[in-house]
Parts: C-alpha cells; sequence; structure tokens
C-alpha cells in the first residue's frame, strides 16, 4: 500500500484549522503549516500530527524546511 501525504498550509487561521480538525477525524494524519511556528506548535501538539512553518516568499522548498513533530 502507498503511503500518501498531505500539507494543510494556513492551519493558523479559521477554515485552515476546521479542514485539519476534520482530516484528523477523518482518520488522516496531515502535515499542518504556516508562516507562525509559535502558533502552529501547540495545534500541532493538540492534533498530534507534524507541523512546517515557512512562507511563500521563502527561498527554501516547504520540501527541504525543517519538520517538527507534535506529541
Amino acid at each position: 500500500m502507498m503511503k500518501e501525504h498531505v500539507l494543510i498550509y494556513g492551519t493558523t487561521g479559521y477554515t485552515g484549522a476546521l479542514i485539519a480538525e476534520a482530516a484528523v477525524t477523518q482518520g488522516l494524519r496531515p502535515i499542518i503549516a504556516g508562516r507562525n511556528p509559535n502558533k502552529l506548535a501547540p495545534f500541532a501538539e493538540r492534533l498530534s500530527v507534524t507541523y512546517r512553518a515557512f512562507s511563500f516568499d521563502d527561498q527554501i522548498s516547504p520540501h527541504n524546511s525543517a519538520i517538527r513533530n507534535g506529541s
């Protein structure tokens, strides 16, 4: 079986948070993302998912950015 990954960007906003919560409720393990690691970390911990902090203005691709794990 192939393991697929889903990244949801903008999860510190209202709609992004709803989408991330719905994904987890459906049994998915999304990677949540946004610009502010200080907002992402507690939300990722609450959902027990991985997060990435980056801006679309960054020169580093999201694929190469640091991955942080929720508990």
